[in-house]
C-alpha cells in the first residue's frame, strides 16, 4: 500500500537503501490523520520507526491518534512555527520522545507540509536530519526565488528551497509533485550527484548553490504551471485552468506578498 501524494515514499525508500546507517526516527508535520497523503507511514507503519506527527487540525488529530495506536508514534495537536516554544526543534525537545540517555537521537527523515511557512521553518531547523522534503507553491517556475513573508499561504519556489539547502548543506536529490526532497550533502558521494544531473566537471567545481538550481530545473514537474500569455496589443489568456481555481489578486499596492532574491 502507498501513503504518499505521488512519488515521496518511494524516493524515500530508495534513499534509505542507499543509506544503511541512516536513523530510524522520523518527523513528520502536517501529518493529517497519519495515513493520508503522508511521506512517512510506511516508515513508522510498515517498517517500525520511530515518530513525532505534529498535525493542527482538530479532526484530523482525532483521527491521527487512533491510526497511530500500537505504533510507536508520539502525537502533537500544535500548529508549528518558524521559531520559539511551537517550532519543530522545542516540540521534539520538550516532549523527549526520540531522546536515549538523556540524548536526542539523530532524525533519518524530516517532512515539512504546511502550506505557507514550509519554507522558514526549514531556514530555521537547528536539528540537521539525513533526509528532509519541503513543500513548495508548484504554481512558481523554477527559475523563480520567490519567498512570502511568514504567516502567508503563498509559500516559496523550489529554487528558493534549493537556495536554502545549499546555505544548509543539503543537496536537491529530487522533486516530486510539490515536494522538493533533500539529502544532506555529506552522505552523497558527489560524484553520485553530479552524474545524476548530468553535472560536467566544471559545473560540479562551481559548487552547492549551483548543483542545487541544476537540480530543481532538472527535476522539475510543470504539471501546476499556468502561464498568462498575451498578443502584442496587450489581451491576455490563461495557458491552462489554474489548479487553485481562480479568487482575488494577490499584488497590491498595500501589501508585498513575496520577496524575490
Amino acid at each position: 500500500m502507498s501513503y504518499s501524494q505521488t512519488e515521496e515514499e518511494g524516493i524515500i525508500s530508495d534513499l534509505v537503501a542507499k543509506l544503511p546507517g541512516i536513523p530510524k526516527a522520523c518527523i513528520e508535520v502536517g501529518a493529517t490523520d497519519g495515513l493520508w497523503l503522508s511521506n512517512t507511514a510506511h516508515l513508522w507503519k510498515d517498517l517500525g520507526w520511530k515518530a513525532v506527527l505534529i498535525e493542527s487540525d482538530d479532526r484530523n488529530f482525532i483521527n491521527l491518534v487512533n491510526n497511530t495506536k500500537g505504533y510507536q508514534c508520539m502525537c502533537y495537536h500544535r500548529r508549528v512555527d518558524p521559531t520559539g516554544e511551537n517550532s519543530i526543534d522545542d516540540l521534539v525537545e520538550r516532549g523527549g520522545y526520540l531522546f536515549t540517555g538523556g540524548e536526542r537521537a539523530e532524525v533519518g527523515v524530516l517532512s515539512i507540509d504546511i502550506d505557507g511557512d514550509d519554507y522558514h521553518v526549514f531556514e530555521n531547523l537547528k536539528m540537521q536530519p539525513w533526509i528532509i522534503l519541503v513543500e513548495f507553491n508548484a504554481t512558481i517556475p523554477p527559475k523563480v526565488d520567490i519567498v512570502s513573508p511568514v504567516g502567508s499561504r503563498l509559500g516559496c519556489s523550489a529554487r528558493a528551497l534549493g537556495r536554502m539547502a545549499a546555505e544548509r548543506g543539503y543537496v536537491v536529490w529530487d522533486i516530486s509533485g510539490s515536494n522538493v526532497v533533500l539529502v544532506k550533502q555529506t552522505l552523497i558521494p558527489w560524484m553520485t550527484v553530479a552524474a545524476r544531473y548530468n553535472l560536467a566537471e566544471g559545473e560540479a567545481s562551481l559548487g552547492l548553490l549551483n548543483v542545487n538550481r541544476k537540480a530543481v530545473e532538472y527535476r522539475f514537474q510543470d504539471h501546476s504551471l499556468s502561464y498568462l500569455v498575451q498578443d502584442y496589443d496587450g489581451n491576455w489568456a490563461i495557458y491552462r485552468p489554474p489548479i487553485f481555481g481562480f479568487r482575488s489578486p494577490m499584488v497590491t499596492q498595500e501589501k508585498q506578498l513575496w520577496t524575490p532574491k
